[in-house]
């Protein structure tokens, strides 16, 4: 894709919406699998039982610095472990640290190792696997999140770690930041207080050994892994089927897990859900399209699922450019859109309505009630006298709009809803649609040529700070998510001081008002919250929560 951008990988890495960016760009490169001797000794194979899941694109890599898609990270999230994982529910957990303490400023962290940790075994190399997980390969692979050619991670630390920027320009050969106390003792020392422990979910942060890219090459990890989870990737074959093995030397009890995660690749969601009627499938997701005969299914005794995702669909509107400058304009579009009737009448349950900014899914989201009295309400006879005002000002008769959508039933249907509802609720108001595809929507959005089009996130890691990147004002990173073009002081003080609040409440209370401020300025256009559907075989359960991470080591099977 000639002439796309690094801040577009960067965004990738957060967003979901990039299942249909990889789709566009074939998957050639297969797994390397493990050696069948080494299989054979690391997992259990007796009394086994296959857990048959199902997924509509392939992997990208299986380098945690250089994963490009939400797929990706969601099934090596079963192989890879940071110091921090994510738990069934979404939330932060130990992952490698049992347990970590911060300064009373918030700027020193201190994590602590478990001991007796494992690696993965390896193949395809020559390379001695440590005896057990230590610093040295934390601050190995903390250093190559850093500087890794191609990586795409770096943004976790730069903006926050004492000297990962100098590191990460090659001006020093330490980062300043990051210290190892003992072999299972390590601190990172930040540049002003910041709630670090989310940023550590992110796949930059995954542990593998240290030395692994020197002796097996730069490209080793990208068709390898070597991790520490409760699963090995055994397999992938693209277009076909990714297999995840039990890792038997894993630290923690899985026996009554699945001892293989067989992941079938579809093109065609119909097809998938008839894979599933014919009893080849366990889990498959449940789109518009399917959804109905997925409620058949489900009626025959099986078990649909609904997930309310960290996603969030919305109108950009670039602040920065006429007539969005004006913020009587983006008073006026968030006023006259009718957000119940595009969640419940046209998209049918798939998504819930978005009055603000914050997803249900994050602990900060303060309630539908609460958020649709504080939020963007209904009102097309106030969004009436606002346009009017406007166009007297400007000498205008009318206002020409065109909303940009990428191709899709969804994206066309939510475009064809907002020309309607602007165009009967607003007569002076005139809304054309122009329809690119989804790689030119990205080039646009990231190359800051965008003025008003419609876009989504779905953030796979638990932190809130995440929702406001596509609205942070400046261009370097993270910044450069800002789509909007939105630029407020206001803005920029209340997130650092939010981001810094140690205690739950106070941080939460501090992304609310964060909210607010962009409510106030009419910053975007939020329409929906997205459902996804998940249809389970009778007797098998696998927890899927709102990061779309499904966690294999808790599924469970009646028959197990």
């Amino acid at each position: 894709m000639k002439g796309v951008t690094k801040w577009i990988l960067l965004a990738i890495l957060v967003l979901a919406v990039v299942v249909a960016f990889v789709s566009y760009k074939k998957q050639t490169k297969t797994a390397e699998p493990k050696a069948k001797s080494q299989i054979a000794q690391a997992v259990e194979t007796s009394k086994a039982w296959v857990l048959r899941d199902s997924a509509m694109s392939n992997m990208t890599s299986f380098d945690p610095v250089k994963i490009v898609d939400a797929f990706s990270v969601n099934v090596l999230s079963n192989v890879y472990e940071g110091l921090v994982n994510v738990s069934p529910e979404g939330g932060p957990v130990p992952g490698l640290a049992e347990s970590w303490e911060h300064s009373p400023d918030g700027k020193v962290w201190t994590f602590h190792l478990k001991k007796g940790v494992k690696f993965h075994p390896v193949t395809g190399c020559d390379f001695k696997v440590p005896e057990e997980v230590t610093a040295k390969d934390v601050l190995y692979s903390f250093k190559r999140a850093l500087s890794a050619p191609g990586a795409v991670t770096s943004w976790i630390f730069t903006d926050i770690l004492e000297g990962a920027l100098e590191f990460a320009k090659g001006e020093s050969k330490d980062i300043k930041g990051i210290e190892i106390v003992d072999p299972y003792t390590i601190k990172i020392h930040l540049k002003r207080p910041y709630f670090l422990v989310t940023r550590l979910t992110f796949n930059g942060t995954w542990i593998y050994p240290a030395g692994i890219v020197e002796a097996c090459g730069e490209d080793y990890l990208s068709s390898h892994e070597v991790g520490t989870g409760p699963y090995m990737l055994e397999e992938f074959v693209p277009d076909d089927r990714i297999v995840l093995t039990r890792f038997k030397a894993y630290r923690q009890n899985h026996e009554k897990a699945p001892a293989r995660v067989v992941i079938r690749i579809f093109s065609d969601p119909l097809a998938a859900i008839e894979s599933f009627a014919a009893g080849d499938l366990d889990i498959v997701e449940a789109g518009i399209s399917t959804l109905p005969r997925a409620k058949g299914l489900a009626e025959e005794g099986n078990n649909l699922v609904s997930v309310p995702a960290n996603y969030l669909d919305y109108i950009v509107m670039n602040n920065k450019k006429a007539p969005f400058d004006d913020i009587r304009v983006r008073r006026t579009l968030n006023m006259v859109i009718d957000r119940e009737a595009l969640a419940h009448q046209v998209l049918k349950g798939f998504g819930t309505s978005a009055y603000g900014f914050i997803p249900p899914f994050s602990p900060a989201f303060r309630g539908f009630d609460r958020i649709k009295q504080q939020g963007f309400e209904f009102n097309p006879a106030e969004a009436k006298l606002f346009i009017e005002t406007y166009l007297k000002d400007k000498g205008k008769q009318t206002l020409e709009l065109e909303l940009v959508i990428d191709s899709g039933e969804v994206p066309e249907t939510i475009g064809q809803f907002v020309k309607a509802q602007v165009e009967n609720n607003l007569p002076n108001v005139h809304v054309s649609l122009k329809k690119i595809t989804w790689p030119a929507m990205l080039q646009m959005a990231f190359g800051g040529e965008g003025v008003f089009y419609r876009f989504w996130w779905n953030i796979v890691t638990p932190g809130e700070d995440l929702y406001f990147l596509f609205y942070f004002p400046g261009q370097d990173p993270p910044h450069g998510f800002n789509l909007s073009c939105y630029d407020s002081k206001e803005f920029l003080t209340e997130y650092e001081t939010a981001m810094a609040g140690l205690d739950a409440n106070s941080r939460y209370q501090g992304v609310q008002q964060l909210e607010d401020i962009m409510i106030r300025n009419a910053v975007a256009i939020p329409l929906l919250h997205k459902t996804f559907y998940f249809l389970e075989k009778k007797g098998i359960t696998c927890p899927v929560n709102g990061l779309l991470k499904k966690p294999y080591i808790y599924a469970t099977s009646s028959k197990n």
